[in-house]
């Protein structure tokens, strides 16, 4: 009901209700009565301090209340007329709920301050006795610790947010008391939930790997001992059994007697990070493979050259079916397959470019499968259709890749079974979903029954490092993929889990046929050919080879000689024409920088760039550098023939 009081009578229930609180108080000895005394408690408090009547009148407030609000101008007002609606609706229900209560009641409220922001205000509101419907609040203001709340709430969440990406967490372990405190993040690192774990030092060493569990122990005594850091990498096992590898540092505290009472440090998850490094390692590991392998490759094809040159040499001053003839023929076959041999040993080196020729996708399938499952349980079947188009490719790297695609296939067979290698000729058409250009292709598939690929992982199977097994680079596809699309060619997998995989390799079809199916022709011709090469066998070789032929022929060792020469030969007015370049001479003037000099003396030179390997781009791009052909040695006579008539009749 309204309350109908008149301000006389409110003032003088005001004076009644003064008076009753300082009933009882005694005499500070001071000259201040217990009035004064309240009076003073009250009016010094830095709380809003109000009592409020039954209608909701403000009937008393302190000297803090009088000066943040209306200059003191409160009394006899309500909450309504100093408030906004919502405000005040809140501030009453509070009154209410206090009296039914009948008690003290904690609250906290928001109200709008007279300078218009909001202030937060821990409130104590109780009925005062013999004042039936009155009652009492203290509001102590605590907007700023609130905000240094929020603060510090927002802080914590971005400390939690930064070491989970940076999947490092912080503990700090009570020695004394054997007290060990995790962040959220320390119990994602472990896999743990903080009612599973025991928070003490015995209880972390539980999850420690039992090969590490000591390292642990002695590092973490060390560091106490001789009050010195903790730092130490070891593996941890979660309860699923997972492992992983963490990285500690932590620093040790004191008391006043120098007695370890507490260490704190920081836990961080670099098992992706050691991961890396591994397949980094295992990379430049793989590099310097390749480089040796290039290396031994290059020496080893000018000796063979030296073997399998000779032989097709010897084999023009014998009749056929003589019995030296017949030998020659053999010795011929087993330089070939050594040729082979050597083809497979570039497998582990990765080049640049492709040197492309036109190979047949049948015999290398067969030469590759192999050489791979030769010693393993698991056996090859082909299907190669007749008339299959040979491929326009670089053997070396095209064997890589099949050679990766094939082992793969047997690791998924542990237990043995069979790979079925098949091709077939295909027509890619213009708008096919396909991403290759329109033309003929041959489409090479292997195909096992091993253990599958899941569908979530079929995308991640070409990224670098990416692997499921326990000890593989995670290389072989990305490489093979590499490969692949160097030879404007797709490659594309189907699997299913527990069914097996085929691998489609999808590779532009040769417009000649295969080098080892060509007529073994020998072509004469006549004129000067200057040849550079460091190494003396292969300049006996090329000798008789152009002998043979008819040329006549000048030597070199590096280029700087070979420059020498061919100047001196124009200028004497018998120029050569035709030069032949080895790629590189260590410790001279390689094929590169020899055709750029000569090509400044006689910018219509023709040349051939020679080399037994090379990484550079020259072999696979040898018209960009002014060259007219190339060569890849070992090689017989009739190629060598071929690849100088060619030069010397086709357009430079």
């Amino acid at each position: 009901m309204e309350d109908k009081r008149t301000k006389d009578e409110l003032l003088a229930e005001i004076d009644s209700l003064k008076a009753r609180l300082g009933e009882g108080a005694m005499d500070g000895g001071g000259g201040m009565n217990g009035m004064d005394l309240l009076q003073a408690i009250i009016d010094n408090s830095h709380s809003v301090i109000y009592i409020k009547d039954s209608g909701g009148r403000f009937l008393f407030m302190n000297r803090y209340y009088a000066e943040r609000f209306k200059g003191g101008k409160v009394v006899g007002k309500t909450d309504h007329d100093i408030f906004p609606k919502e405000i005040a609706d809140t501030f009453r229900a509070n009154d209410r709920q206090v009296l039914e209560a009948g008690r003290a009641l904690e609250f906290e409220d928001v109200a709008l301050e007279p300078d218009g922001k909001l202030h937060t205000y821990f409130t104590v509101k109780f009925p005062i006795p013999g004042l039936p419907g009155a009652i009492c609040g203290i509001s102590t203001d605590i907007t700023e610790r609130k905000r240094a709340e929020e603060e510090l709430r927002k802080s914590d969440e971005r400390l939690r947010e930064a070491q989970a990406m940076a999947h490092i967490g912080n503990w700090n372990w009570d020695i004394t008391g054997n007290g060990l405190y995790w962040s959220d993040e320390v119990y994602r690192i472990f896999g743990l939930k903080p009612q599973e774990f025991g928070a003490t030092y015995e209880s972390f060493l539980t999850y420690v790997h039992p090969d590490d569990r000591a390292a642990v122990e002695l590092s973490v005594r060390d560091a106490l001992a001789n009050h010195r850091a903790y730092e130490i990498s070891h593996r941890i096992v979660r309860p699923d059994g997972a492992e992983r590898i963490v990285h500690e540092r932590a620093a040790v505290m004191c008391d006043a007697e120098g007695r370890p009472v507490r260490m704190a440090g920081t836990v961080q998850d670099v098992t992706e990070h050691r991961k890396m490094e591994a397949e980094i390692l295992k990379a430049q590991k793989l590099d310097s493979i390749g480089v040796l392998a290039g290396g031994i490759a290059h020496d080893f094809n000018n000796l063979l050259l030296g073997v399998l040159g000779n032989v097709s040499v010897a084999k023009t001053y014998c009749r056929p079916g003589e019995k030296v003839a017949e030998m020659l023929d053999e010795i011929e076959k087993a330089a070939l397959r050594t040729k082979g041999l050597t083809r497979q040993l570039l497998t582990f080196s990765k080049g640049g470019q492709p040197v492309k020729e036109p190979v047949s996708m049948e015999q290398i399938s067969r030469d590759t499968a192999h050489i791979v499952l030769r010693g393993s349980t698991v056996n090859c079947g082909y299907s190669f259709p007749d008339g299959l188009w040979p491929v326009e490719a670089d053997q070396g790297q095209l064997s890589q890749a099949l050679n990766n695609i094939i082992l793969n296939s047997m690791q998924s067979m542990p237990d043995g079974g069979a790979v079925k290698i098949s091709a077939e000729n295909i027509e890619v058409a213009e708008g096919a979903p396909m991403p290759l250009k329109p033309g003929k292709y041959v489409k090479t598939t292997v195909e096992d029954r091993g253990f599958g690929i899941p569908v979530k992982l079929l995308s991640k199977v070409f990224d670098p490092f990416f692997t499921t097994k326990q000890k593989a680079s995670g290389l072989g596809l990305a490489v093979t993929y590499s490969i692949i699309k160097k030879h404007q060619g797709h490659i594309g997998i189907d699997s299913e889990p527990g069914e097996g995989t085929l691998v489609h390799v999808y590779l532009p079809a040769a417009k000649a046929d295969p080098a080892g199916k060509e007529k073994e022709m020998i072509c004469k011709g006549s004129g000067r050919v200057l040849v550079m090469d460091d190494e003396e066998l292969v300049r006996d070789v090329a000798s008789e080879m152009l002998n043979v032929l008819g040329y006549d022929a000048e030597f070199a060792v590096e280029g700087k000689e070979a420059v020498e020469l061919f100047s001196g030969a124009k200028a004497q007015g018998r120029p050569f024409d035709l030069v032949i370049l080895d790629l590189t001479v260590p410790g001279g003037m390689g094929g590169k920088e020899t055709m750029q000099k000569l090509m400044e003396i006689d910018p219509k030179v023709r040349a051939i760039v020679s080399s037994g390997y090379s990484k550079d781009m020259i072999l696979s791009e040898y018209k960009k550098f002014g060259f007219s052909g190339v060569i890849a040695k070992p090689y017989r006579v009739s190629e060598f023939s071929a690849a100088v008539k060619n030069a010397l009749e086709g357009a430079r």
